[in-house]
């Protein structure tokens, strides 16, 4: 069900960009379709950890607020990453944000080569698989910890 709402909105993706006189090439589009998928995935990983910290704490609410408006910020959710210094885009490069977001809307856009789509696709797989990795390990140590009565 979620894969075939990808693929209906990416082929109405494709026709506005088409309309719009975008012409990005099959291997960009599955490029961005990986993005799009990579970065489903490592935001539900990211939120279910933070859920999962709730073992530990009463209320995450305040965690998960503070993730989204740096994610927001940081994937340049509320203006474009180019904006920032360079030595703090360096160092942005190597987190999981500007792949989430800006990448993919700059290879739709044309000014991502296809070495750097690639490398965005890389650091965005890293960074899901680590934050499984982090959710397994949350769950394992919050299911013993856990302590049901009644």
């Amino acid at each position: 069900l979620l894969l075939r709402g990808v693929m209906i909105s990416m082929v109405g993706i494709g026709f506005t960009l088409y309309w719009l006189g975008f012409y990005p090439t099959p291997w960009v589009l599955s490029g961005v379709l990986a993005l799009c998928l990579l970065s489903f995935a490592a935001n539900f990983f990211l939120y279910h950890s933070i859920g999962l910290i709730s073992f530990w704490l009463e209320r995450t609410w305040g965690i998960r607020l503070a993730v989204q408006w740096t994610q927001v910020l940081l994937s340049g959710g509320l203006f474009p990453i180019t904006l920032f210094p360079i030595a703090f885009q360096r160092a942005l490069h190597y987190s999981p944000f500007p792949h989430m977001l800006y990448a993919p809307a700059a290879a739709l856009a044309g000014k991502l080569a296809a070495a750097q789509l690639l490398e965005s696709i890389l650091i965005l797989s890293a960074w899901t698989i680590a934050l499984y990795l982090l959710q397994k390990t949350l769950w394992k140590k919050g299911l013993e910890r856990y302590d049901a009565k009644g």
